[in-house]
């Protein structure tokens, strides 16, 4: 498998469960939400690490009593920035989503915010 730092912009990564298209309309992803990592363009070494490990983490169900939370990810190479998504069942689960986001934080060694969004809106939720 290509690391994302070696797609072109445009293209996109995704890892989702079994049975979980990667779309908003899945039946699984339509009460979702996705938490959003936005990465420095220039840092591919960050995004590399980031994606292998969150990948990592769904695949070996790192996320405690929450790994049912969790349908997928998406790694997208744009022009403009980079962006890991990982895609939650619920976004009105907010406890849980931020006890998610803060493993999530912890494992890859991230200290910014990170941005929690429902799907299909370019609207924020919450930060965490």
């Amino acid at each position: 498998m290509k690391l994302p730092s070696e797609l072109m912009n445009g293209q996109d990564y995704s890892v989702f469960k079994k049975g979980i298209r990667p779309m908003w309309e899945d039946q699984a992803n339509k009460r979702g939400a996705r938490l959003l990592i936005t990465l420095d363009k220039k840092n591919h070494q960050e995004m590399d690490s980031i994606w292998l490990d969150t990948v990592l983490m769904m695949i070996g169900e790192n996320f405690d009593d929450l790994n049912h939370k969790i349908r997928g990810a998406v790694v997208n190479v744009r022009p403009k920035g980079n962006k890991i998504g990982i895609w939650l069942a619920n976004k009105n689960d907010e406890a849980d989503n931020i006890r998610l986001i803060k493993k999530l934080k912890q494992v890859l060694g991230i200290s910014k915010r990170l941005t929690f969004y429902g799907h299909n809106s370019n609207m924020a939720l919450y930060n965490a």
